[in-house]
């Protein structure tokens, strides 16, 4: 017996499955799909095999392919539009049943919703820098200069937006980000004027 996986979690621990699958669709071939995770492409394939997926040579994945992806994609956003108000489950599998669309006609659409609300918050400064005051969801005050590493979740269903950071002394902490648009001037008023004013500590 080798000594493969000793100590080390499944990439599915780091990358969901879902991730792996939506990047490959996108790039069309497991080398693309690694580059574009940081992973290898052998990751990939093994992924792939373990959800059950087809897997193409490169020379296979055609423009017709691809049209065929936005046909579905379009299919479900056609579905959501003809049934307004129904209550939709927070599961893919369940989605794709109630809707009568592909698992992966549904997966794309969350992905190109989510895709310029998440573009948007990363162009902005780092928080790390700004070292302002932010009140985390169990009631901390924390200056983001403590942050050792922070990224925003965005929530596949309802698009709601948290800061999910670590620090010295907190593993996983979190903060809810009510009005994304708002967060977002306000972030950008605060380093505009600590390039003018110097720093200052200010609330978020």
């Amino acid at each position: 017996m080798g000594n493969r996986g000793v100590g080390r979690p499944p990439i599915t621990d780091v990358i969901p499955a879902e991730k792996i699958i939506k990047a490959y669709e996108l790039e069309g071939s497991a080398r693309g799909a690694a580059r574009r995770l940081g992973t290898t492409h052998t990751t990939v394939i093994k992924v792939l095999r373990d959800n059950g997926q087809e897997i193409r040579p490169p020379s296979m994945w055609t423009f017709n392919d691809k049209k065929k992806a936005h046909k579905k994609h379009s299919q479900f956003v056609k579905w959501l539009q003809q049934n307004k108000g129904v209550v939709l489950p927070r599961s893919i599998k369940a989605l794709a049943e109630m809707s009568g669309c592909s698992y992966h006609a549904i997966n794309c659409f969350l992905y190109r919703r989510r895709k310029p609300l998440k573009e948007k918050m990363r162009d902005l400064p780092d928080l790390r820098n700004l070292g302002v005051l932010m009140v985390s969801v169990n009631d901390k005050l924390i200056n983001t200069r403590d942050f050792i590493e922070y990224e925003y979740d965005i929530d596949h269903y309802s698009l709601d937006v948290q800061i999910v950071a670590s620090t010295s002394e907190y593993e996983r902490i979190a903060f809810d980000i009510p009005n994304p648009e708002a967060f977002r001037v306000r972030v950008w008023q605060i380093n505009t004027n600590q390039l003018v004013n110097g720093y200052s500590p200010e609330r978020l």
